[in-house]
């Protein structure tokens, strides 16, 4: 029997940063079928725990009662990566000892590569000098492999951001097969050694005052005034500012206080030498991001949402069983219940508070405002709504959905095509108070939206059909994305990811659409070439526009 490929399960995993020094152990979340949209019970799952001398897996435990905090820090989530083989029978199976020595192989034959980086800052400045980034080369064996992130403008070569370490976990007769593992950093900021010119920063010690000093990061800022092309982010402040910025600043010009944190996202690498010299080689992404601070709550547009609408299309297929359709059509509804649950809806609104103007930061009033260059004002009466309020809407459209309503409901679903329609009646189409990545109204994904769609008109008249869980195979790229490994906790996966939202969470999707075309690079919340390749040498078409039509590619 013959290797023909590796695959590394899940090809995306999210670890969760945190300073203690023992990871999060392993649970899951149910849901309470007496209370459908009650608060998801957290349950501890096995747990596997890792010898820190040997690197093997020594045992597991089930945590009775799950603590995220230890020592009053919190628990990092350090999630496992499995290899699997594909072999001439068509299927994936685990690569474990038994596999490696049928082929005449062992775990020394396994190599493995890491290569992460944070692009925030070189993101922002367009200087390559400011990537921070870490590449651990081909290893093997069992002993953590730190990740030391480099960066040219740092003011020593042997600075670094700490990104954390990866681990080749060594195979062991309980637990034989091929594991990788992520730990990911603490969740600290780098910086300079000045807040201002002479003054010590108070808020960065001196071991992590690792950017230089003057120009660069520090002090950077984007002017209107500048004949230079800047390309910017959306929002376009959005790092930590010196002096803070006053709350009536509506120019969001910002001054960079040089900060850096520890977050990365990047790929890892298997690479297996089979007998007679033939090499497999397979990658996974990992990233970082901050912890899952509302655990038992589900974000309304999530990571898997846009990677599920990538696989699949737009469109739900008319033969997927009535149930499935279902299933997931509630499940965004009360996902978005949930996310409503832990909002302020008042403030979001701009409503005024104790006699304080409205909230001009952080709101989609304000977002607005500065798009259309018109005043705050609510997006719904500030008589009539508050999280309560906004809740109950939730609760209908989640009871209708189930009972076989009539779909009133699909009318208040905004479209992604609607997102910058500020009339009254678009500003107030669900989800609600909410920015998405181009500083607009967040909508579902189109695919989200069909399911809605069809589950409701559906249930008029259902047609029940028994519904399979998803098998894993080499063209069910679904099932590869959802693979659950032994040990991960739910906060590791794509569901729990923020998606089409502000940049900085666990990774920016919107990354992927920059390079959709060959040859161009579009800023990714517009249309705008920020590169082109090969580079002209006069780098002329940086700030022309790209229009889409069809298959082709022209620019004005």
């Amino acid at each position: 029997m013959t290797m023909k490929e590796l695959r590394i399960l899940p090809p995306l995993a999210i670890a969760r940063l945190g300073s203690a020094a023992e990871p999060l152990d392993n649970y899951t979340v149910e849901d309470d079928p007496d209370h459908p949209l009650g608060f998801r019970r957290i349950k501890g799952a096995e747990t596997l725990i890792v010898d820190e001398d040997s690197g093997e897996i020594s045992q597991t435990r089930v945590p009775a009662a799950l603590t995220f905090k230890e020592d009053g820090r919190i628990r990092p989530v350090a999630p496992f990566l499995e290899v699997f083989a594909l072999t001439e029978k068509g299927v994936l199976e685990p690569l474990d000892l038994d596999l490696l020595s049928r082929h005449g192989l062992a775990p020394s034959n396994i190599t493995w590569k890491v290569s992460v980086a944070n692009r925030k800052v070189v993101r922002r400045t367009g200087d390559d000098k400011d990537l921070v980034a870490a590449d651990t080369g081909w290893f093997a064996g069992h002993e953590k492999q730190p990740l030391k992130g480099h960066s040219r403008n740092f003011i020593a070569p042997d600075r670094f951001v700490d990104f954390g370490h990866v681990r080749f976990i060594k195979p062991n007769a309980r637990f034989p097969g091929i594991r990788f593992r992520f730990m990911p950093a603490k969740g600290l900021i780098y910086g300079t050694k000045l807040a201002r010119p002479a003054e010590p920063d108070p808020v960065i010690p001196a071991d992590r005052a690792i950017y230089k000093e003057h120009g660069g990061w520090y002090g950077f800022e984007v002017r209107d005034d500048s004949d230079v092309f800047q390309n910017e982010t959306m929002p376009p402040s959005l790092f930590a500012i010196s002096p803070p910025a006053p709350p009536w600043l509506h120019d969001n010009k910002a001054v960079s206080r040089g900060y850096l944190d520890d977050a990365c996202d990047g790929l890892v690498k298997v690479r297996l030498t089979l007998p007679g010299g033939r090499t497999l080689v397979a990658a996974a992404r990992i990233s970082a991001g901050p912890p899952a601070l509302v655990p038992d709550s589900m974000f309304v547009r999530s990571l898997a949402d846009d990677l599920d609408q990538v696989i699949h299309g737009p469109d739900v297929p008319p033969d997927e069983p009535y149930e499935v359709t279902l299933a997931r059509a509630r499940d965004t509804i009360r996902r978005a219940y949930e996310t409503v649950r832990f909002m302020n809806v008042a403030l979001l609104n701009g409503n005024a508070y104790q006699q304080r103007p409205p909230l001009s930061l952080d709101s989609m009033p304000e977002e607005e405002a500065a798009d259309t260059e018109r005043g705050i004002r609510p997006v719904m009466s500030a008589a009539s709504v508050d999280t309560l309020a906004i809740l109950a809407l939730h609760q209908q459209v989640y009871a209708a959905l189930g009972g076989g309503a009539a779909p009133w409901f699909l009318r208040l679903l905004r479209r992604p095509e609607e997102v910058a329609d500020f009339t009254d009646h678009g500003r107030r189409k669900m989800p609600a108070l909410m920015s998405g990545a181009d500083n607009n109204y967040l909508a579902l994904t189109h695919r989200q939206i069909d399911t809605i769609r069809k589950a409701a008109e559906s249930s008029l008249f259902p047609t029940p059909a028994p519904a399979e869980p998803p098998k894993l195979t080499p063209r069910n790229l679904s099932a590869q994305l959802h693979y659950v490994a032994a040990g991960n906790p739910v906060s590791s996966r794509p569901v729990t990811a923020v998606a089409n939202c502000d940049p900085g969470l666990e990774m920016d999707f919107r990354a992927v659409w920059r390079r959709m075309f060959e040859g161009i690079v579009l800023r990714e919340y517009d249309n705008l070439v920020v590169d082109v390749d090969p580079h002209p040498p006069d780098q002329g078409r940086q700030g022309w526009r790209a229009t889409v039509c069809c298959a082709w590619t022209a620019f004005r």
